[in-house]
């Protein structure tokens, strides 16, 4: 059926659309990103919505959720026709939910978006889209192999309707664009759009085949759009130079013009260095990124997670794979922790390049490379940096974060107490390494105590290791065993590592996500706990912690407060004070009960959404990135019951706890009322009114 068949019953005709009868015939598009222009710089597909509902169990969330999802099925049903929730129903408004849709950025400059489906019937879709948009009718506005339909000509956004699929083109207005891009999508040849480009080509192949969830991400359109930008300085005048212009025009005093004219220098010496370094920066990702391939994202979804490989094609020369290399196993402290990991990330590399490819970052940023090397000097104790990183490194290491298992019960000290921490370096020379740590603990510990941070240094008696006692905080370990200089809140990881039993990490993690980061022969990984970083960061107890409340010196001026301290607390003072502090301790008792019940609630749910992990490995052609977010027990789904629970439901009354928050203000007003008329009396002047 033609298009204009398809609408016959609701289109009007404008005289904007187009007659042209001598269309050169192609083939159809069999998925709507051949329609894209090749100059797209991203792309997010889904092949079909089951590819995004695998990972959850909708019908266990409707079955517990019933009422909620009833009555917002019956609003989208009244409001559109349909209810929009169930994608079984997305048929009723002309959309086949099991066909290809997804969004791409087609045009970086002008920030030009397109949605895009697969159409089961245009004369539906036209309808549906007629109820959304209400009095302002969409309209054709143009017409070739496919049809464009605007609420006005003069705007970017429209509706294109072309060979089976519907696309949605959102952006600035039209002229920011450099092409027409609704007018681009019904008129482009499958032939020279996207998938037929050459990067394109070069960045699928050897890809999974129909992964469920895909993404393609040409970064050199960014770069693109930055050299254009620089090519295209700013032209009228600033607020201070049309400032300038009126003061001339009213004439003002001549120092306030000449202070005008200082602004306008500043400003333009700020631009001009903001120019260089930006044009620095843009060389400098220029040679790290347009010898790579548009990544691609290839995804499957289940409900044990979302799992596949991020790949980008480049040669063996280009800057990031000079810096990285594969090593034969991850780094043992990694896989000698003994808490449950938030944070993890490993990696290997080539020592001078990383240095190198660090120093040019630098120069791009207009920072001196030197001073960083006399920053490290400075702070860790080690003259001539730069050579003892050289010398000394092997180039492997791993970092990472950890929780106790107090937190882990909701039962953790708080104030950064439940973090810990380990840090492995791979080291060429023993000897060597473990006279700089002495040296650069002791360094370290000489300015900590300078700014009032208590951190006494030491040495354990069993293991040997240096220790640094930080107030308020853990005490630190450090030594250099098995080749590993270590530094980290728990001994038993350097009496791990020194022993080679590194593998306790397992413990803490799920069995699938062993595999990934414990993997050999590649040249990073990682891992990240979303949910239990949010735990930590929030964690600890809040309380009111005070010895009592604040006094009221305000009311007596002209004395200091500590003057006013001077005066002893009266034993009327003192009783209601010993009052305000039990009623206070109560208090912190039931809220650190409310807390730990949130902190196992927060637990729950960040084991059911699992942890983000990955491994980074070298291939022949390039990079692949293979891993994912792999769910815990219950899953997704069970996460999301548990969130809602979480964030939608108040938590568990405490009756007593209100009441006793009232009666603490009570006795803090007396408290306060007692103590003025003590300090008038000992003043011998009137008490003030409270």
């Amino acid at each position: 059926m033609e298009p204009e068949a398809a609408l016959a019953p609701t289109v009007q005709p404008v005289a904007r659309v187009s007659t042209n009868t001598s269309v050169r015939m192609v083939a159809a598009a069999t998925a709507p990103v051949q329609l894209l222009p090749d100059t797209t710089a991203v792309v997010i597909n889904v092949a079909g919505i089951d590819a995004l509902l695998a990972v959850v169990d909708v019908d266990a969330l409707v079955a517990k959720y019933r009422p909620f999802y009833d009555q917002a099925a019956q609003l989208m049903t009244t409001n559109f026709g349909a209810n929009l929730l169930d994608p079984g129903q997305w048929q009723l408004i002309g959309i086949d939910a099991k066909g290809p849709m997804g969004v791409a950025l087609v045009d970086v400059r002008s920030t030009t978006f397109v949605g895009y489906a697969t159409v089961s019937d245009p004369a539906l879709l036209r309808s549906f889209v007629d109820r959304v948009t209400g009095a302002g009718r969409l309209v054709p506005v143009f017409e070739d192999r496919g049809l464009v339909l605007k609420l006005d000509p003069e705007r970017a956004q429209a509706l294109v309707l072309r060979d089976g699929f519907v696309f949605f083109v959102a952006g600035d207005e039209i002229y920011a664009a450099m092409t027409d891009i609704a007018r681009l999508l019904a008129t482009i040849d499958p032939a020279r759009g996207l998938t037929a480009s050459a990067r394109y080509q070069q960045a699928i192949a050897g890809g999974a085949p129909d992964p469920g969830l895909s993404a393609y991400v040409d970064l050199s359109a960014a770069l693109e759009d930055e050299a254009a930008s620089l090519a295209s300085p700013r032209t009228g005048s600033s607020y201070v130079e049309e400032e300038l212009e009126r003061a001339r025009a009213t004439g003002v005093a001549p120092d306030v013009e000449d202070e005008l004219r200082k602004q306008i220098d500043r400003e333009h010496e700020w631009e001009r260095r903001n120019l260089e370094r930006r044009t620095r920066r843009l060389e400098l990702a220029r040679r790290w990124l347009t010898v790579m391939s548009p990544v691609m994202f290839e995804f499957t979804g289940s409900a044990s997670g979302v799992v596949g490989t991020i790949r980008a094609k480049m040669p063996e020369t280009a800057p990031l794979r000079a810096v990285l290399r594969n090593a034969a196993e991850p780094s043992p402290v990694l896989m000698a922790l003994g808490e449950r990991p938030v944070l993890m990330l490993g990696g290997s590399v080539e020592v001078p390049a990383a240095l190198a490819e660090l120093e040019a970052l630098l120069h791009a940023s207009g920072e001196d490379p030197a001073k960083l090397y006399l920053e490290i000097d400075k702070e860790m104790g080690i003259p001539d940096a730069r050579r003892e990183l050289l010398e000394m490194l092997a180039g492997t290491g791993g970092f990472a974060l950890t929780v106790s298992d107090a937190l882990m019960r909701g039962e953790g000290p708080g104030r950064g107490g439940d973090l810990g921490f380990a840090v492995g370096l791979g080291v060429n020379d023993e000897a060597r390494a473990e006279v700089l740590l002495e040296r650069a603990w002791k360094h370290v510990a000489q300015r900590m105590r300078a700014s009032g941070t208590p951190a006494p240094v030491g040495k354990d008696r069993a293991s040997g290791a240096h220790t640094l006692a930080v107030g308020g905080y853990r005490t630190v370990y450090a030594k250099v065993v098995a080749r590993q200089l270590v530094v980290t809140t728990d001994l038993g990881v350097i009496q791990r590592v020194a022993a080679g039993t590194a593998r306790t990490t397992h413990k803490w993690i799920e069995p699938a996500v062993v595999p990934v980061v414990s993997a050999r022969d590649a040249a990073m990984q990682g891992l990240l706990d979303v949910m239990l970083m949010v735990l930590v960061t929030r964690s600890g107890f809040t309380g009111d912690e005070r010895s009592e409340p604040m006094q009221p010196y305000w009311m007596f001026a002209g004395t200091t407060a500590e003057q006013l301290e001077k005066i002893p607390r009266s034993p009327a003072y003192k009783a209601e004070l010993r009052q305000w502090q039990a009623v206070t301790a109560k208090i912190n008792k039931r809220e650190r009960a409310q807390q730990r019940i949130q902190a196992r609630q927060m637990v729950e749910l960040a084991m059911c959404l699992g942890v983000m992990t990955g491994n980074l490995r070298e291939q022949p052609d390039g990079l692949v990135l293979a891993g994912g977010q792999m769910f815990g027990k219950g899953g997704l789904t069970r996460a999301i019951e548990l969130g809602t629970d979480y964030f939608s439901q108040p938590s568990a009354a405490d009756e007593g706890l209100q009441d006793l928050r009232e009666a603490r203000v009570k006795h803090e007003g007396e408290l306060q009322r007692i103590r003025a008329q003590d300090v008038a009396t000992a003043l011998k002047v009137p008490t003030p009114t409270m």
